[in-house]
């Protein structure tokens, strides 16, 4: 599969790679499978609020989508994305590790060096701190982007 034109960016070629596995091209038409960007939908509904959410007011204006899932961009470089039900992952730079892994975060070295994942639903974490806590990673995660396409 061809990465979508509007991310071609070469940074993103290990998270276009991971995002890439297990895409279903466009249901056939009648098909009752929701359809995003010729693919088939994998991102649940309330997982694309949450990332949508988690960039506050640039939220729609940044999001995207490859292979059927939703993503934030930062131009052609993406730097946010909503794969499945349950994890976010953001692109964070490497002095941002430790402390993100303090906070509940895992690296995520299939979607990249970059990368890390975070759970969207942390029960452990009260609500309103944990939606803080994810709008900090996404931006750092839109701090980074600026940082590494110079």
């Amino acid at each position: 599969m061809s990465a979508p034109p509007a991310f071609a960016h070469p940074l993103n070629a290990a998270v276009l790679a991971y995002l890439a596995e297990g895409a279903t091209p466009r249901a056939a038409p009648g098909h009752p499978a929701w359809d995003l960007d010729g693919y088939v939908l994998r991102t649940h509904p309330d997982l694309s609020e949450a990332l949508v959410e988690s960039a506050g007011p640039r939220g729609r204006e940044f999001a995207g989508a490859a292979y059927g899932v939703v993503v934030l961009h930062a131009g052609d470089l993406i730097v946010a994305a909503a794969p499945g039900m349950r994890h976010l992952l953001y692109r964070l730079p490497p002095e941002s590790h430790p402390f993100a892994v303090e906070m509940g975060g895992r690296p995520a070295p299939e979607a990249g060096a970059d990368w890390l994942v975070f759970d969207a639903w942390d029960a452990d974490v009260p609500r309103r701190q944990h939606q803080g806590d994810l709008a900090y990673w996404c931006e750092r995660a839109f701090a980074w982007a600026h940082v590494v396409r110079r």
